[in-house]
Order: structure tokens, then sequence, then C-alpha cells
């Protein structure tokens, strides 16, 4: 065998030398350079390992999409138990898309391969983003690897021999509407259930599933019955909105929802009902709402009145009271406040809050408070009748809107007096309505200052123990003296006593709307100024109307 060229032997007996061993360098001082442990510049960086859990849950909480938090889990294990909790903590499905069978199936096998994410679910809020997908409702979720799943779940639920046989031969089939049940099934520390948007044909079995569940339970005399899927339910929002040829849905279902009332540990009802649809309270005239604290409701002005009522009847241990009055298009008569009051009176247990509302219904015209109020011939009458409050002993905060307060325009009177306010009454709130530049449709701001000046001054005459007063940002925005005018209202506030609050975060502010003019202009002869604490000088215009001299 021929002898290797001397550079070749030379090149095998480098690669072959030992760790201990390096290759020499031309240079010394490089090769000690490269051989001495890297030093840090400054105070060594700390590690995930390290962090407090709820620094991690913040950065978790960053990315938004849980495509983006996943590959969190792959990071380390406490990081990937703190994603695991957030991701799993709030479920959000989509229904209408072709993705909804995908998604439940992937959903389903998770909780299979993994029993321990079942506990961890805490919310399920189903948001139909298509209503009129109509192949949804006979939609074939992917069986691949999903039939042992199912046996596992149907006998994980342990109901009866022939329930069980019935839920098997329709998850067999793979609808999405029949599978879609069994995921309530299975989540032992669900707590918030959220039903928004339209009710299309594809949801008939699921409320049929969540109906006849509430209905079996309230019928249950045995305390060893079987635990139905809803009974760790604390929070509900329910919307019972249709669209076009889905009617009858709606109005079969709409009355059996009341029994949500009735769940053994609801705390909190957020009820959106259908505009012209009847409902009737269920035949539990022997059960009572004990736990339900927080009623939050969306009606239309037509028929909310006796909804609303027949709800307030049915919960006495009722606290915070949310209401919500929209008008329709097709409904553009006034709205009167006595009734509204004699509503409120059914609830005089009320003890915590008081929020009232108002906002509007988009038709084919657009918005009722658009164009259309523009055309009023009387707006001063367009809010009638007067707001009393006074049955209400226990009520300490309340919120409202300017139009509750002062109507749709400007009059000589407030239109209040002492039966207007709960007597214990200590905060109040006069928040922005939802009605689309209403305040700037009739009342000028030179108006709204005048009222909110006149309220205050004779405050301790409605509400003694008023403390605390909190205006909306948009009633006095957009005007170059605003400033001046929150420090005159503060001052006004002071005198009687009462802390003045402009609290941005509780008001919807008008963005998008313009300054119009004659709607923002002050009289040219009106001198606004702080009255200082030690002088108050008046003088009164041609008009009448006081005013504070500039220094």
């Amino acid at each position: 065998m021929a002898a290797l060229p001397p550079d070749r032997d030379e090149q095998l007996s480098l690669e072959q030398l030992s760790v201990d061993q390096p290759k020499k360098l031309d240079n010394p001082e490089r090769f000690e350079e490269m051989q001495a442990p890297e030093q840090p510049d400054g105070p060594p960086r700390p590690s995930l390992d390290t962090l407090p859990v709820e620094i991690l849950e913040l950065i978790t909480n960053e990315l938004p999409w849980p495509k983006e938090r996943t590959p969190l889990t792959l990071v380390n294990k406490r990081l990937h138990v703190t994603v695991q909790q957030i991701l799993y903590k709030t479920i959000v499905l989509q229904w209408g898309t072709k993705r909804s069978p995908v998604q439940i199936a992937e959903l389903l096998r998770s909780f299979t391969n993994n029993p321990q994410l079942r506990s961890i679910v805490k919310e399920i809020n189903i948001m139909p983003c298509n209503p009129f997908f109509e192949s949804s409702p006979n939609a074939k979720i992917p069986v691949a690897g999903l039939h042992e799943a199912l046996d596992e779940i149907i006998n994980t639920v342990g109901r009866g021999e022939a329930e069980t046989a019935a839920m098997r031969v329709v998850a067999k089939a793979g609808e999405t509407r029949a599978i879609m049940p069994l995921l309530f099934t299975i989540l032992p520390n669900l707590e918030t259930l959220c039903l928004n948007g339209h009710i299309a044909a594809h949801q008939d079995a699921l409320w049929a599933f969540i109906l006849n569940c509430l209905e079996t339970a309230l019928r249950s005399a045995n305390p060893e019955a079987p635990k139905h899927p809803f009974a760790s339910l604390k929070h509900v929002r329910l919307s019972l909105n249709y669209h076009w040829g889905h009617n009858d849905i709606t109005m079969g279902f709409a009355s059996t929802f009341l029994s949500l009332f009735y769940l053994p540990r609801i705390e909190t009802l957020t009820v959106h009902a259908p505009y012209g649809t009847p409902l009737e309270w269920p035949g539990t005239d022997h059960l009572v709402p004990k736990h339900l604290r927080t009623l939050q409701v969306e009606a239309y002005r037509n028929d909310g009145n006796g909804i609303v009522k027949m709800m307030l009847k049915a919960c006495p241990g009722l606290k915070t009271l949310i209401w919500t009055v929209i008008w329709s298009e097709d409904d553009p008569e006034g709205f009167s406040l006595s009734e509204m009051s004699s509503v409120l009176h059914e609830a005089p247990g009320l003890s915590d809050r008081l929020v009232l509302k108002l906002d509007r219904s988009y038709g084919k015209g657009g918005s009722l408070f658009g164009p259309r109020l523009l055309h009023i011939q009387n707006p001063e009458d367009f809010v009638t009748g007067e707001l009393t409050l006074a049955p209400l002993v226990h009520i300490k905060w309340l919120a409202l809107t300017w139009v509750h307060l002062f109507g749709l325009a400007p009059s000589e009177d407030l239109q209040l007096s002492p039966s207007t306010f709960p007597p214990d009454l200590e905060r109040l709130s006069i928040r922005a309505t939802g009605l689309v530049t209403q305040e700037h449709l009739f009342w000028k701001l030179f108006d709204r200052v005048l009222a909110a000046r006149d309220f205050l001054d004779t405050c301790h005459v409605y509400a003694p123990k008023l403390r605390e007063v909190a205006f909306g940002i948009s009633v006095f925005a957009e005007h170059p003296l605003e400033d001046r005018i929150r420090r005159d209202l503060e001052h006004a506030g002071r005198a009687q006593g009462v802390n003045i609050v402009f609290h941005p975060l509780c008001f919807t502010p008008l963005r998008s709307v313009p300054a119009r003019g004659d709607d923002q202009a002050l009289p040219e002869d009106w001198k606004w100024a702080v009255p200082s604490d030690d002088e108050e000088d008046e003088d009164e215009d041609e008009d009448g109307l006081e005013i504070d001299e500039v220094d």
C-alpha cells in the first residue's frame, strides 16, 4: 500500500487530536482569549424558570391569538402549565363556517387525550359569524380518530342505558349539531356560557339539548339524580336575535329560555330579548331564583316593559339591574318615563346598582337616531312622563343618561322632583347615550351647561345624601371652553358638598361627530370665568342669564 503524502498524514493527525491537545495557533494571545470563558457584560439574564407565575401570565396574555400562544407550551414545563390554563380557560367557537366541524373535532380529541383539560374550561362562547351558512346543519365532523373519543365521552356522561344508546347513535352519524352538545356534558367547572348572534336552523338541536337539560333538572325531585351539565353555571349571556326564515325557532324557544333563571348557582344573567316575541313564564311556580343577583336586559321599548316587569317579579333577591331600552325603526313613537318607573317599582329590593341605558336599532333606512330624529316635530314631547325612583330606598348608585333626566330637548324646567331619585342615593352617573349624536341634534352646548349647573345648585333638594356626580365626556367635549366648563361645574359641586368626576371609561365619547357650529356655539356676550372661593361676583345680562365676570 502506497504511503500517503506527508501533508495528508499531518492533516489526519490533526483531526485525531484530543480535546485536551488543542490545535496551536500562530498567535498565542488569540489562543488564550478563545480558551478563556466568556464574561457577561452585565448581570445574568433571568430565566423563565425563575419568573413568577403572574409574569408568565402577562407574557401569555400579550399574545392575542391561540396560534401565537401555543408554541409557548414547548419552552419549558412551567410555561407549558401556565399557557395551558389560559388556552383552555375560555373557548370561543365560531359557528357557521367551514372550519366549525374541524374545530369541534379537535377540541373533543384534546379532551379525550388529556382528561385533565376538562376541569380547566370556565367559559364557552358560541359566536355565529355567518347565520346564512346553510351547509352547517348537515356538516360532517371528520371521523378519523373520533369514534373512540365519542365512546369515551358518552360513557363518561353516565346516563341511563336508553339515553346513552341514543346519544351514541346520533354521535356516530358525525353531524355537527348532534356532537356539539357533548361538549357541555364533560365540563364539570363550566361557569360562563355565551350564546350570541342569530338563532338559525343549525342551532335547533343545541337549543333542544340545553333546554331539555334545564327542564329535566328543574322537574327532578330526586337529590341523587345525575348532575346536569349546567349545574355549575354562574354567568349566562343569551341573545335571541334571529334572521329571516327562522322566526319559528325563536318563537318556540324564547319562552323556555326563562328556565335559566332557576340554575342552582346562577348569579348574572344577560338577556337580549327579540323584537315582538311573546314570553311566557315556565310552569315552575314552586321555584324561586334564589341566587340571581345581577340581571342585564336589552329589550325593545314597545314590549320591553312587560318582559322586564315579569323578570323582576320572579327575582326577589336581585341586587343589580342594567336595563337598556332599544328603539326600533318601526316604532318611532315617544318614550314614557312614567311607564319605566312603574316597572322599576317591582324591584324594591335593589340595593347595589341601577343602570338605565338607551340604544338604537338599525333598519332599512339606517339608524333611527340619525336622520329620522331630525324630522320630529316636537322633540321636547318625545320623552314624556317623569322618572320616579323614590320607592327604591336601598339604591345608592344610579347611572342613567342625559335623556332620562332632561328629556330629548331643552325646556324651561328640569322636570325633576324630590321623588326622582332614591332617598339614600350617594353616587350618580349621567351617562352618554347610545343614540347617535342625540345631544348634538337638539341640545346646544349652552343649554347643556345651564341644565347641569341648575341641577348641581339644587341637587340637595332631590338627593340630600348625594356625594358624587360623574358626567360623560361627550356631554361637554369638543369645545374650546371644555376645561373652563369642567372647573365651573366642579366649583358648583363643591358648594353643595358634591364631588364632580368626568369619567371617560364609563361613557362613549363622540369622536366621529364633527363640531356643529350653532350646536356648539355660546352666546357672544357670555364671558366664562371660574369663580374663586373667596369672591363670587355674578351679574345678569340682558336676557336674565347669570354670568361670571372676568377679572
